[in-house]
């Protein structure tokens, strides 16, 4: 090949050349116009540590031990733990949990627009927009939570809020289980 002819023909089309890179350019900068801005946000979970159960812990402990020696329970339960963080990812998960916690916020009042139609599709779009993404105990990757939201602090916060919020009614639901 005649790289000497190469150049000549490139030369020849650069007008061409030139256009088509400003038109993908024109097509670029338009879209970033017109393009919805998304920012996430991540968080991943763990299982609680018995200082983080507190008082929950030895009551539950307490319980299964007043269980076990009336032979009403297994020794093999799982452990409190896994009990109370099975409870918080199910709250975590749920589609329940999502929709209580945007009906809660500003952030989907300041975007309400007073159409019952147009309310209840943004609350949808905003209920999908929290994702759980389960762990995979044989690769080692923990259970995960994704919100996305219009500015990246925006993101930031309605996560700490929504895992907060989920750790609440999990605690909530684990505490009236104790209270029978």
């Amino acid at each position: 090949m005649d790289i000497r002819g190469l150049f000549r023909t490139l030369w020849a089309g650069k007008l061409w050349i030139i256009g088509m890179g400003l038109a993908f350019a024109l097509i670029a900068l338009a879209y970033t116009f017109f393009a919805r801005q998304e920012w996430s946000s991540t968080a991943i979970t763990d299982r609680p540590t018995v200082n983080m159960l507190g008082g929950y812990y030895s009551q539950q402990q307490f319980l299964r031990n007043l269980d076990v020696r009336s032979n009403m329970a297994s020794a093999d339960q799982p452990s409190v733990m896994d009990e109370a963080y099975k409870e918080f990812v199910m709250q975590l998960a749920s589609w329940d949990t999502r929709r209580e916690f945007w009906l809660q916020t500003d952030y989907y009042k300041q975007r309400m627009v007073g159409n019952s139609k147009a309310d209840a599709a943004l609350l949808d779009e905003m209920i999908n927009n929290i994702q759980f993404i389960p762990g995979d105990f044989t690769r080692a990757v923990n259970d995960s939570v994704k919100l996305i939201a219009e500015t990246a602090p925006d993101a930031n916060n309605l996560l700490r809020q929504y895992v907060a919020f989920a750790s609440q009614r999990a605690a909530s639901h684990l505490n009236d289980e104790l209270k029978g």
